[in-house]
């Protein structure tokens, strides 16, 4: 371990200079910090957005790139598109993504978390339960999360945490604490073995691994009536997940630790604990220390908020903590200008330059530093709307960022949930013959697309009978196998499932396509059985095609509404028919307005999804209404496929508004119907 830091040299060190931890050397002092995305596939498998993103952010100067909150278990993601570390299958994505970053020529450094309490999972782990007295506290929380938030966003999330907050009366057992730790040590190994040159454990946030060392946390569980200490049971734990980690990576390895020193960025308290804490880290032989401020139930007050908007909010923490550690210490704390991290480097007797939303807001931050361009940096407004976005899960996004790549980037993350990972869902004979008949045409140019996800054949059937699912089976094997060749594939090729009872067969696909993570359903179109209907309308963020028996295929038809719809829609037919030179798309809109904003909109769309070629889109004038126009249209083109949006409409939506989509199905019989969400 080496440090190099104003204490150790007469000259105050630059944020240029190279410095190092454990063995590894670093060009500069400056560390792209770690901040969740929410751009992994919904199995938690690395996407090509996410690894484009890192690459990015490796290639814009910083000595170290640290990939965000990778869930060492599955009960422990923090958001549906959460990167996950918790099996074997994720070391192949993720070694991809390690070695991407180095090649931009940075280290890579890989964040493991448990998300604790926040964890989207059915019972949330937590130390210590929420009892009755610390329900006010909850509930004042709650309302400034609340107003974080536009109006028409609160009501499902105030929903979902009352829901999560059912979790929080019980307290871990041994036996979770136990699990945890061993799921920390099992994710460092995976770590390793994927090529990162080092890990961070991620304690902040309010995660589970800060709720073990600061007493705002142990007030609020009864654990100390005066908030004051740590807990019992911190730092062993925290001592054991280290040396579990240690044990299952090689000697020298670095171990970094996201140390949460206090609960609002300007207040004292909290830093006593976090003292504690980093000196047990520093006799562990913890690699560095990168400090945070704030949790998950005061990131949304004002008065946090204030606080954290004040540059270098960290100063005078890590002035404390460079008084009784000889750690590598990470600053961080809205740094938005290279004169500031100079001015932080000396006086705060921190080593290393924490950059997180500023490298964000402006990949040639570290350019401009180093070319003594600073007036020229475009600067974080810390508007926080890359905050909300993650927390409802559409993704990562700046307002610094072009129109375009805001677009581009909202494309991408609606298509994780939209992939091209495939279920068939196979009910009856005559399923199997339209699966026979319509799936070599429609993947005529190419295999099936696979990639990370699994595929599925799925087989509904009822009474004891197994001649149906049997045939099925033997048919689904050989089709597996040549449509994915040279693709890879993951999971059984076949499920079978018994109807009984009063299960609805919508509900049981929807579970199947929720568990597996498949955004791309085949199933038949037959109008007679009400499921199918329903399944369509409930499969939000998929893509359902109802694979009907028209002679004409490969001729189809694509209404497009000009909305961020049709860039859905635009991604879909590039995905999965750029390979197909048998089929042709007619492009058609309705005209409701003039015809020149519609063209100059398509133009747009069309360059945001990057769409090859020049394809045309035909305009047609309102006659009656815009689903009466498009049916007529589709039957006397006699086109047999029709590729449309739905907008994800409720129930309730849907029958007062009206659903173009559903009147335009209903005119519909024996098409192939391809409904994006």
């Amino acid at each position: 371990m080496s440090r190099n830091s104003a204490a150790d040299n007469k000259s105050k060190p630059g944020i240029f200079d190279g410095f190092q931890i454990g063995k590894l050397p670093l060009k500069n002092r400056l560390i792209a910090l770690p901040i969740h995305t929410g751009y992994s596939h919904p199995n938690g498998a690395v996407s090509p957005i996410l690894t484009d993103f890192y690459k990015r952010i490796a290639g814009s100067g910083v000595a170290m790139t640290v990939v965000a909150n990778a869930a060492v278990s599955w009960d422990g993601a923090a958001s549906s598109y959460n990167l996950r570390i918790d099996h074997d299958r994720y070391i192949q994505g993720l070694s991809a993504l390690a070695d991407s970053i180095r090649q931009q020529g940075a280290l890579s450094c890989l964040q493991l978390n448990h998300a604790g309490m926040f964890a989207k999972a059915e019972q949330p782990q937590i130390p210590y339960p929420l009892d009755a007295r610390h329900l006010l506290s909850y509930l004042s929380s709650l309302r400034d999360f609340m107003h974080f938030f536009p109006l028409e966003k609160r009501y499902e999330l105030t929903r979902h945490l009352i829901r999560q907050s059912k979790g929080w009366r019980r307290g871990m057992a041994d036996r979770d604490l136990k699990q945890v730790i061993a799921s920390f040590g099992a994710a460092a190994e995976r770590a390793f073995r994927a090529r990162f040159d080092m890990i961070e454990l991620h304690g902040a946030g309010g995660y589970l691994l800060s709720h073990f060392i600061l007493p705002p946390f142990h007030g609020m569980y009864g654990v100390h009536s005066k908030g004051a200490g740590l807990s019992p049971k911190g730092i062993p734990i925290l001592r054991s997940i280290i040396r579990a980690a240690k044990r299952n990576t090689p000697q020298d390895y670095p171990i970094g630790f996201r140390l949460m020193i206090n609960e609002v960025g300007r207040s004292e308290s909290g830093l006593k604990e976090a003292v504690a804490v980093a000196e047990m880290l520093q006799k562990e032989g913890i690699g560095y220390i990168s400090l945070s401020a704030g949790s998950h139930f005061t990131f949304y007050s004002s008065s946090t908020l204030q606080d954290m908007s004040r540059p270098g909010y960290l100063r005078k923490a890590a002035a404390a903590l460079r008084q009784r550690i000889d750690v590598p210490l990470v600053i961080s704390g809205r740094i938005t200008t290279p004169s500031l991290a100079q001015d932080l480097i000396g006086d705060s007797g921190a080593d290393l330059i924490g950059l997180g939303r500023s490298v964000r807001a402006d990949e040639n931050w570290v350019k401009m530093a180093a070319f003594g361009r600073e007036h020229r940096i475009q600067a974080c407004i810390n508007c926080n709307w890359c905050l909300k976005r993650v927390i409802l899960d559409e993704g990562f996004c700046c307002k610094r960022w072009s129109r375009k790549r805001q677009d581009r980037t909202d494309l991408d993350h609606k298509m994780l949930s939209r992939n091209t990972s495939w279920m068939l869902v196979i009910a009856d004979i005559e399923d199997l013959e339209l699966h026979k008949t319509c799936l070599p045409v429609h993947f005529s140019g190419h295999p099936m697309p696979s990639g990370d996800m699994p595929q599925r054949v799925l087989v509904l059937h009822s009474g004891s009978s197994t001649e149906l699912p049997g045939a099925i089976s033997e048919w689904a094997g050989k089709f597996r196998r040549k449509m994915t060749a040279g693709c890879g594939g993951a999971g059984d090729p076949v499920v079978s499932i018994q109807q009984t009872g009063s299960q609805s067969r919508d509900r049981m696909v929807l579970a199947e396509l929720n568990r597996y993570g498949n955004g791309l359903v085949f199933l038949g179109h037959n109008a007679r059985e009400a499921w199918r209907k329903r399944l369509i309308f409930k499969a939000r963020g998929k893509t359902v095609v109802l694979l009907g028996s028209h002679c004409r295929q490969c001729h189809a038809l694509v209404p497009v509404d000009l909305s961020k719809t049709t860039l859905l829609i635009l991604e879909f037919i590039h995905r999965f028919y750029s390979e197909s030179s048998n089929f042709s798309f007619e492009f058609v809109h309705v005209l409701t307005g003039p015809s020149g904003p519609a063209r100059v909109r398509w133009d747009q769309l069309k360059g945001v999804a990057g769409v090859k070629g020049n394809p045309r889109m035909t305009l047609i004038p309102l006659r009656t209404s815009v689903a009466e126009d498009l049916l007529a249209h589709a039957l006397q083109g006699s086109y047999g496929t029709v590729i449309m949006g739905k907008r994800g409409l409720s129930d309730i939506k849907r029958r007062l508004l009206g659903s173009v989509s559903a009147k335009l199905l209903r005119g519909l019989t024996n098409q192939t119907v391809c409904l994006v969400d």
